[in-house]
């Protein structure tokens, strides 16, 4: 109880700066933590930085998302501006980030595993700044807004931690490995896992849409890894023109086919699974792109 009452007044206190410019100031921030603007971002990241990159930056997020929600439904907590409706106020359109349960805060998990993972990747100064300054920012949102608890935005943040301390000390191991293994066993695995956490996760919230794109992702990567030859690094303008058709592909059909479709978790799911194989077929498009502008001969390759 006495713990309950000092993260009200920590609420409170932060809601004591209300007013029309904070609550769209910090309701743009939170949307930082959102999976759709990860979505566009880890696209932009794939096609721009490095497939190999931007395959593990998405496959760290949608895992680390998923068992966010795993742990929510194991956890069970109220959101604050439920269950103190007259201490506790939800910023207006805040709402709509706030489904399910509290601990531990999504929007801290994801960001701390995306932004943590592009530092121990790219090892930029820079990076590590901007990381631990977005993920600040995203979690005092989620604290002002009324969404979450302090404890939820700290327990997500060091889930975070601990989800990329674990899976990085195994990720070169397992990548040594993984040309060994037949294209096979390795489609099927891509296949099997996503549908996997589909039927067990049933009912969970967003778990259809994650498993989707976790599955039409994978799987286009997987293909598009053993089968094409890279054509070569694309130029800044085919990468521009790339991003922009690629993106409104994307959105066409999350906002196209989502609009029409009726809300089945299986069409959900198959609607995301389109949308996440997108991103490694769009990348090889561009590749071909390079391929015709050199004119070169059907498989021959070029240095980046």
């Amino acid at each position: 109880m006495v713990f309950t009452d000092l993260q009200l007044h920590v609420l409170q206190w932060l809601q004591h700066f209300a007013c029309p410019f904070l609550d769209h100031l910090l309701l743009g921030i939170t949307y930082l933590g959102d999976e759709k603007f990860y979505l566009v971002l880890l696209s932009l990241l794939y096609w721009n930085v490095s497939p190999k990159c931007g395959y593990r930056v998405v496959l760290l997020f949608l895992v680390s998302v998923l068992l966010n929600g795993g742990l929510k439904e194991l956890a069970h907590t109220t959101r604050p501006f439920l269950a103190y409706p007259d201490l506790i106020r939800i910023a207006p359109g805040a709402e709509v980030t706030a489904g399910g349960c509290a601990f531990p805060s999504g929007h801290a998990q994801g960001t701390t595993t995306v932004w943590g993972a592009l530092w121990v990747m790219l090892r930029k100064p820079w990076l590590l700044v901007a990381a631990v300054a977005i993920i600040a920012c995203v979690s005092l949102s989620r604290l002002y807004l009324g969404c979450h608890w302090p404890e939820d935005v700290i327990g997500g943040a060091l889930i975070g931690v601990c989800f990329l301390f674990v899976t990085f000390r195994f990720w070169d191991r397992w990548e040594g490995i993984l040309p060994h293994v037949p294209l096979g066993v390795r489609l099927g695995a891509a296949a099997v896992i996503p549908v996997g956490l589909f039927v067990v996760g049933e009912g969970i919230d967003d778990t259809p849409k994650l498993a989707g794109v976790l599955f039409g992702f994978s799987l286009a990567h997987v293909w598009s890894s053993h089968h094409v030859v890279d054509g070569g690094a694309p130029s800044a303008g085919i990468r521009v023109v790339g991003s922009l058709v690629g993106l409104a592909v994307q959105g066409g059909l999350y906002v196209g086919l989502g609009r029409y479709l009726p809300p089945s978790a299986c069409l959900q799911f198959l609607l995301f699974a389109a949308i996440g194989a997108w991103v490694p077929f769009a990348a090889v498009l561009m590749r071909r792109c390079v391929r015709r502008t050199l004119s070169l001969p059907n498989g021959a390759a070029v240095a980046p």
